[in-house]
């Protein structure tokens, strides 16, 4: 690559990857090292007539910090990277621009929204620097992280309860789809697009044992006086995993419903319940009972990607 082209690529795109890479490694010193690295190897590979040469560099630099972070074998949320740089920060440093970058990361350290960022998971947060702040779209974002656009669109549940919140008034029957095997939300040999009720305005008389399914049912006739508890209940991750879980323990052993519906492999069920054991609830997806005006609405949002629409009496 010629040396104008990489400095004004630098001049571009240096700060921005700079913040994606300290926002995954909270260690200023390993983010300025690993930006000098990627835009060395922009010397040697990256060809001039790029056609998205800023998604290389955050693909090369994120690369190269995940890698070198394996090689010091330091876990990506632990608080040593942050605590070994704050030690270090009277020794100069920072990437071109001095005072000015090392004034904005302290803004940034103090802000709520910097906070918030932090407290996500690593794939969250990147899929939200890349797509809302640094303008990246979520096939881009996938792409320069190394994943299916199917997983860039997976919510966890505490994101997805609060998306639904806001139409908990205008849509009824809120159904949620949690991803119940890796890497896809239909896999093979397992039943597709299995899920749960969210909203709980359906109660169930159905008898089962209560010891060995205890979170089976959240609103049985018997127990009116729980409605209330249970509407808070399901609303926590952990519990609402266990909840799903155990409905497809239940179904595993339905031997005999199981036939009839045509779905004789009673195991598929309780894999499934194993996958959200380990793996909580990953939601790709929901159903609902709404008028057009909400549907409409709900199709604008930034975390809907497609919508399929059937009137009902």
């Amino acid at each position: 690559m010629e040396k104008e082209l990489l400095e004004e690529l630098y001049r571009r795109y240096g700060q921005e990857i700079y913040r994606y890479l300290y926002a995954i490694c909270r260690d200023r010193f390993l983010a300025e090292d690993i930006l000098q690295d990627a835009f060395c190897k922009a010397i040697l590979s990256l060809p001039s007539g790029h056609v998205n040469a800023r998604a290389w560099f955050y693909m090369t630099g994120r690369n190269l910090l995940l890698n070198e972070m394996k090689k010091r074998k330091r876990h990506i949320y632990s608080e040593e990277p942050e605590a070994q740089a704050a030690a270090r920060a009277g020794r100069g440093g920072g990437i071109p621009g001095g005072d000015p970058e090392e004034e904005t990361v302290r803004r940034e350290e103090s802000s709520c929204l910097k906070q918030a960022l932090l407290s996500l998971d690593l794939r969250k947060r990147e899929i939200l620097i890349l797509n809302y702040f640094e303008n990246f779209t979520l096939k881009e974002a996938a792409v320069i992280m190394g994943i299916s656009y199917e997983n860039a669109r997976i919510l966890s549940y505490d994101d997805f309860i609060r998306f639904t919140e806001k139409y908990s008034e205008r849509a009824g029957d809120i159904w949620c789809a949690p991803r119940t095997a890796e890497g896809s939300h239909m896999p093979n040999g397992r039943p597709a697009n299995l899920g749960f009720y969210v909203t709980l305005g359906q109660t169930s008389m159905l008898e089962w044992d209560r010891e060995k399914y205890p979170d089976l049912i959240l609103r049985a006739v018997d127990e009116l006086a729980e409605w209330d508890e249970a509407e808070e209940k399901i609303k926590d991750g952990e519990y609402a995993a266990e909840h799903f879980a155990v409905m497809l323990d239940y179904m595993s052993e339905q031997d005999g419903f199981l036939r009839m519906i045509r779905q004789q492999e009673p195991e598929m069920y309780a894999d499934a319940a194993d996958y959200i054991r380990d793996n909580g609830l990953q939601v790709y997806g929901f159903a609902c009972r709404a008028d057009k005006e909400t549907l409409l609405e709900l199709n604008a949002e930034e975390e809907v990607f497609g919508m399929r629409v059937e009137e009902v009496d």
